[in-house]
């Protein structure tokens, strides 16, 4: 390896008098410097777009959408199949059924949330706005347990998140008022300074946790948001009043 390296190196390019070696490495930095230039301003104008409230509608069709996983108990198992439907902007849908229909596997495909693998068979179409989906578009993704830090209020919770999913470009007052602005809309207000918890410690109820969750990933406004098993765990009066409390 190392006469290869010395090899290659003794080779210049004239009118640079650099080495092949380096100046391959080079052009690949520059490239990867360029994409993720690129990348950076895709994500600052999107922050922008998100902090300002200002995301453009999307519209969310799936057709013919199947998915298959391997297993070695059960081999080959069709988990969905030929799934066919749409999702409007500014309307609610929601996947009602018995446990074990897929419900859950449909919102993390839809969610580009199945992880790429062998075991996996996703086909079908799946767009946004007529184009295909990709990670790119400004989603959320709310799992039926998320996981937070119990020793952090829910405001420092949310403060977190801010911090840690929006750029730099975003000043520290635009998301002091996006925490604030998230916490008066999901009516979190009387629980903002109290302590998130666990199994094992006191903190805020379940149907609190609930619209912190939702709220830790509305976090940049998205203009789709998935959300699993929503009222998994709330008894018939959280329920009832849970969605006047989701902002519109």
């Amino acid at each position: 390896m190392a006469g290869l390296v010395s090899a290659v190196t003794a080779i210049v390019f004239p009118q640079y008098a650099l080495p092949v070696g380096v100046a391959c490495a080079s052009l690949e930095a520059f490239k990867a410097l360029r994409k993720k230039g690129a990348e950076q301003s895709k994500m600052e104008e999107i922050a922008g777009a998100e902090v300002s409230g200002k995301i453009s509608p999307v519209t969310l069709r799936w057709k013919n959408l199947s998915y298959k996983a391997r297993t070695r108990k059960k081999g080959s198992v069709h988990i969905l199949k030929d799934c066919t439907g749409e999702a409007k902007p500014g309307h609610l849908l929601a996947l009602m059924g018995p446990s074990g229909a897929g419900k859950t596997s449909l919102i993390n495909v839809l969610a580009s949330q199945v992880p790429r693998s062998a075991k996996a068979e996703i086909r079908g179409q799946l767009t946004c706005n007529a184009y295909q989906k990709t990670v790119d578009h400004p989603q959320a993704y709310v799992p039926q347990n998320p996981n937070f830090f119990s020793c952090l209020s829910v405001r420092e919770t949310l403060q977190f998140a801010a911090r840690a999913r929006l750029p730099s470009s975003v000043t520290a007052e635009e998301r002091e008022k996006l925490v604030e602005d998230l916490i008066l809309k999901l009516g979190l207000a009387k629980c903002a300074d109290s302590f998130v918890g666990n199994a094992t410690t006191q903190g805020i109820s379940g149907g609190e946790r609930k619209r912190l969750s939702i709220a830790s990933e509305m976090i940049g406004t998205p203009a789709l948001i998935f959300v699993d098993e929503p009222t998994s765990g709330l008894d018939s009066f959280q329920v009832s009043v849970w969605p006047m409390t989701i902002p519109a």
